[in-house]
């Protein structure tokens, strides 16, 4: 089965309903099994990494619960991400909470921001769960609650290796390199400082992995060339500072015009970009997430591209395979 975009966003939403009773109740196998999968795998920027039945992910997530206590969690307006293509489903905002471990005087009110990201199987259930936010800056207010229950801080690095400015600083530059590239489908050099020569990436249009060049001559001959304009107006940034990886997320606008002048077809799509950098706080694997089904995208890809073909006087040009790579 093929997720929808109103399937994944249901599913969205029972999610972090799960999630905040899961924290009230400190049940999250109660609140989750008909979300989950039997067997999954799960990777946290707090260190909790590993994969197993569903039962002893949700006992990990209990015992530390127990001992934290954390109560009326809640996100604020998250950017809900549906990739049809792929089966996944990406959330990403701020999120509010407290944690008292059961002691007034331990009482916190924490203001943060998550992403998570989900991968489904064929029966809708999630097989994969990511989640990153700056956990260096949030375990360090868990640390003596978790001790008195004997639960061991998971190991951090003695600094970080990408700071919360830096990382916000990187998202900045990605995002007006990214912005000023489809102009004149320029990313290749507007890009390049971003990224290290060899990679890896994956994104709703397929995975892979090669040189940064490998990954622009794909860019140009789609995106790159079909749209002549793109932005993200109020993007979330988080950065996990020990793994050193940033997520970007929003609403988007793109203009897909395929560099024809007297075309304008602004459409809106939200994305997620999820990052991560080596230590010289350049881009080693690169995440971008968005739904290829979304109709306003594929009436305009669609409308330009039957435009290009009759500019060009044929339908197997580099124009018109570029929208039929985007829409496979």
């Amino acid at each position: 089965m093929t997720i929808t975009e109103k399937d994944g966003k249901e599913i969205a939403a029972k999610v972090l309903a799960a999630i905040s009773a899961g924290f009230s109740e400190n049940n999250f196998y109660g609140t989750g099994k008909d979300l989950f999968a039997p067997n999954l795998s799960w990777d946290f920027s707090d260190g909790n990494k590993g994969s197993g039945t569903y039962k002893e992910y949700s006992d990990i997530i209990e015992k530390m619960n127990g001992a934290l206590k954390i109560d009326n969690w809640a996100t604020i307006s998250p950017t809900v991400v549906v990739d049809t293509d792929n089966n996944r489903i990406t959330m990403s905002g701020p999120v509010v909470f407290t944690a008292s471990s059961g002691n007034h005087d331990d009482k916190l009110f924490i203001n943060t921001k998550h992403t998570h990201v989900y991968t489904l199987d064929g029966n809708m259930k999630i097989v994969d769960f990511k989640g990153y936010w700056d956990a260096r800056s949030l375990m360090p207010l868990f640390a003596p609650m978790l001790a008195r229950a004997g639960i061991e801080m998971p190991p951090h690095a003695p600094k970080a290796r990408l700071t919360v400015d830096e990382g916000e600083a990187f998202a900045a530059k990605y995002l007006s390199s990214l912005a000023d590239g489809f102009a004149n489908n320029t990313h290749r050099q507007d890009l390049a400082g971003l990224f290290v020569d060899n990679m890896s990436w994956i994104w709703s249009d397929g995975n892979g992995e090669g040189t940064f060049h490998g990954l622009m001559d794909k860019f140009e001959t789609t995106w790159g060339f079909m749209a002549s304009s793109w932005f993200m107006p109020t993007p979330t940034v988080v950065v996990d500072e020990d793994h050193a990886i940033v997520t970007i997320s929003g609403g988007c606008v793109v203009n897909i015009t395929g560099k024809l002048g007297d075309e304008n077809n602004p459409v809106s799509n939200p994305m997620l970009f999820v990052m991560t950098l080596n230590d010289d706080k350049k881009c080693i694997k690169w995440e971008a997430y968005w739904d290829n089904s979304e109709p306003s995208v594929k009436a305009a890809l669609a409308k330009v591209s039957a435009r290009l073909a009759t500019v060009k006087g044929t339908t197997n040009t580099t124009e018109t395979k570029a929208q039929i790579a985007i829409q496979q």
